[in-house]
């Protein structure tokens, strides 16, 4: 075990070991019953501390294919973090296809509070087929911008880049954290 902390109270130490945390060897469902045969035979260990560590270790393969999953996902977005991709928006003065997604034309992207991953709206987050989860988009805090890839904080005075000056949407919210650009 690591080194024991040392808690001085009243001129008396007290000795607390680190706190137990499952093997990292845990890859497989065989795994989970090697570790948990071999607790369940561990004779120093009180069952509430037997307990506690089975629970620990059945979720130690969960925990880790949950990380595995979301940096996959992360890996593949972040590669096309800097992407430019288009609305179905066509600018009425250009012709040309606005910035944006297929749900909203917009020159930015935000960065979902729940798994600091970067979509260009909420709904693109919740269509990803790899994520679980929802955003909470009242609790964006980042948005980047698409023409310079600037990233700088939500306000709602801020709606356009503080580095190049592109105006993010023609319309923000500042509660939901809305950006849209149709013109």
């Amino acid at each position: 075990h690591e080194a024991f902390r040392i808690s001085t109270m009243t001129n008396s130490a007290t000795v607390h070991p680190p706190p137990w945390t499952p093997p990292e060897d845990i890859r497989s469902a065989a795994d989970v019953q090697r570790h948990i045969l071999a607790l369940t035979r561990d004779s120093s260990l009180t069952e509430h501390e037997k307990s506690r560590r089975r629970q620990l270790i059945h979720s130690a393969l969960f925990r880790r294919l949950q990380r595995a999953r979301h940096d996959s996902i992360a890996s593949e977005l972040s590669d096309k973090a800097s992407a430019k991709p288009f609305s179905n928006v066509l600018d009425p003065k250009t012709n040309q296809r606005l910035l944006g997604c297929r749900h909203y034309p917009r020159n930015c992207k935000i960065e979902a509070a729940c798994c600091s991953l970067w979509f260009v709206c909420r709904i693109c987050h919740d269509e990803h087929p790899g994520l679980d989860h929802a955003i909470d988009r009242f609790a964006t805090k980042n948005v980047r911008c698409m023409h310079c890839d600037n990233v700088q904080p939500v306000n709602s005075s801020a709606h356009s880049c503080t580095s190049c000056g592109t105006r993010f949407a023609l319309y923000f919210c500042s509660i939901c954290k809305f950006y849209d650009n149709t013109p």
